[in-house]
């Protein structure tokens, strides 16, 4: 089934959907219970382009542990980073991940997390990690795509480091890594089911998704979050920034073709200015904590709700995602119950 093109676009959707930047996890809260309540007996995560796996911790946090002391387990995990090595690069995450507190909804049944890294430095601060914490998984030192082969990754970087995307030429100070994809790691590792994938691999998330296309078709993957810009978006040519466009679209269509219902996250809600600060003109933007910079109203306004990808294909990403920072992060589910509670954030 195609998605249907709507009549015109909506702006504030459009900023909703593509600038959403650090995403809100409201949605994750709404839907655990029922990804719990209808799986088997236990749960697996798959993470690409872990970083400092505060994805990771945050799946334990809401899926498996709610023994991480008084702080919680996204602020044990950040001290035990910093424990490890004390001059980390953005240690508490690109958003403030270690500040997030603990996930409205805890759950507690036996997890699996496979972990995928391309920097060296962050492969091992994640080992350690997992060995300190008794994570129950492994860190792979594998870059994902939608094949298997070799890519290249910087040699010299710093533990922590964001930002990095692997290459496809062997460039100067670049080491060859193993590809792999999810397909092919699903078969080797006997997965018949991925519960939660979550991919950040810096513009290489559209070439990650089509290498899991037998599991996706099967509809053997539960929930599949991913990222958007359309200044980083990886293909195996160059092109254009509306060549990339096209490609998010067509992925979109096609992951609706195969069952999956698609939506753009929003962005988590930004402090509001203190009296001092405003003035007798409204603001049509508000600053990010955590980011430091502006970000739109309609977004700031909109935290945890989801935009339907089919209700922003009428509308001029170009202009969207002009801004450098400027991202999108969506998540995708085909169990009909899960589509539901998902879709109910959308109507908000």
């Amino acid at each position: 089934m195609a998605l249907a093109l709507p009549a015109r676009c909506d702006p504030n959707l459009l900023s909703v959907a593509l600038r959403g930047s650090c995403p809100s996890s409201h949605w994750k809260d709404a839907i655990a219970p029922l990804l719990v309540g209808g799986m088997a007996q236990s749960m697996s995560f798959l993470n690409a382009g872990a970083n400092k796996g505060f994805a990771v911790a945050e799946f334990l946090a809401r899926f498996h542990r709610q023994d991480c002391g008084p702080n919680g387990c996204m602020l044990a995990w950040y001290n035990n980073i910093t424990d490890i090595k004390k001059n980390t690069m953005l240690a508490c995450g690109y958003c403030n991940d270690c500040r997030s507190g603990m996930p409205r909804s805890q759950h507690r049944v036996p997890v699996r997390i496979h972990a995928f890294e391309l920097l060296a430095g962050n492969q091992k601060l994640l080992q350690l990690l997992f060995q300190r914490l008794h994570v129950p998984g492994e860190v792979h030192a594998v870059a994902l795509s939608n094949s298997t082969g070799t890519l290249w990754a910087p040699l010299i970087t710093r533990t922590g480091q964001e930002n990095v995307a692997a290459s496809t030429e062997p460039l100067k100070q670049h080491l060859s890594i193993p590809t792999t994809s999810i397909d092919a790691y699903a078969s080797r590792a006997g997965l018949q089911q991925l519960d939660w994938v979550t991919l950040d691999a810096e513009g290489w998330d559209g070439l990650i998704i089509r290498g899991g296309a037998h599991m996706l078709r099967n509809r053997r993957i539960g929930i599949l979050e991913f990222e958007y810009s359309a200044k980083s978006w990886v293909s195996r040519e160059p092109v254009r920034a509306q060549a990339m466009i096209a490609m998010v679209r067509e992925l979109l269509s096609w992951l609706t073709e195969v069952g999956y219902t698609c939506f753009w996250q929003s962005g988590r809600r930004p402090k509001a200015p203190s009296p001092a600060a405003t003035t007798s003109t409204p603001s049509t933007t508000l600053r990010h904590p955590n980011l430091g910079r502006a970000i739109p109203m309609a977004v700031a306004q909109q935290e945890g709700r989801l935009v339907h990808v089919r209700d922003v294909l009428a509308c001029n990403w170009t202009f969207a995602t002009r801004h450098a920072g400027a991202f999108g992060n969506a998540v995708c589910a085909h169990a009909p119950p899960i589509v539901a509670a998902l879709q109910a954030l959308a109507a908000r």
